[in-house]
């Protein structure tokens, strides 16, 4: 029985050992110069921005011209009028010192993710709830659609959300994968 405490022994101490040790190293980072993670924080946290993303959805009604759509809070559609876009949030992060920025395709591209992911298809559907509802004949094959940004603006990281700090940003490429979910903004100049 004396080995095996004297095994136990050994291996407490052993284990205090690696604890003393490792509280030293993290005593020596904190006191010169802080946690990497902070030093991560305070170089890159004025990179990261909030974006929002204004959106409506466009259609081609054969016979019936190009006509922009918007889905309402109560789920309804209605016509887009320049100033009711569908929003959507999300973030991003600067990689240039010229306005560069990368996000992701749902960012650039929202109406393909979510409860609109099969754009073509739920603007039909929804075309032709709405045309039943003001009584006129459209049948599906009549209508191509696609989603249309109206904007896209950035907020830098802890800023209120309003105009004052938002800039506007356009867009410069994107993933054609949805499984490679990126898009690169850049910054607009007025």
């Amino acid at each position: 029985t004396d080995n095996g405490n004297g095994s136990l022994k050994s291996i407490l101490i052993g284990l205090c050992a690696c604890v003393v040790i490792v509280l030293a190293v993290w005593g020596v980072v904190e006191l010169f110069g802080g946690s990497w993670q902070s030093k991560i924080y305070k170089a890159y946290a004025q990179s990261t921005v909030v974006l929002e993303t204004g959106y409506y959805l466009k259609t081609d009604i054969e016979y019936g011209g190009t006509n922009r759509w918007v889905i309402n809070d109560e789920g309804e559609w209605e016509p887009y009028t320049g100033k009711n876009p569908m929003k959507s949030w999300a973030t991003g992060f600067f990689i240039s010192d010229n306005g560069m920025l990368v996000t992701n395709l749902h960012v650039v591209k929202p109406w393909e993710f979510g409860a609109l992911k099969d754009v073509n298809e739920s603007i039909k559907r929804g075309l032709l709830a709405y045309a039943r509802k003001i009584n006129i004949s459209l049948a599906s094959s009549d209508i191509k659609a696609e989603g249309a940004i109206a904007y896209i603006l950035a907020v830098p990281n802890g800023q209120i959300f309003d105009s004052a700090n938002a800039t506007k940003m356009r867009v410069v490429t994107y993933s054609e994968k949805k499984e490679v979910d990126l898009a690169v903004l850049h910054t607009m100049t007025a």
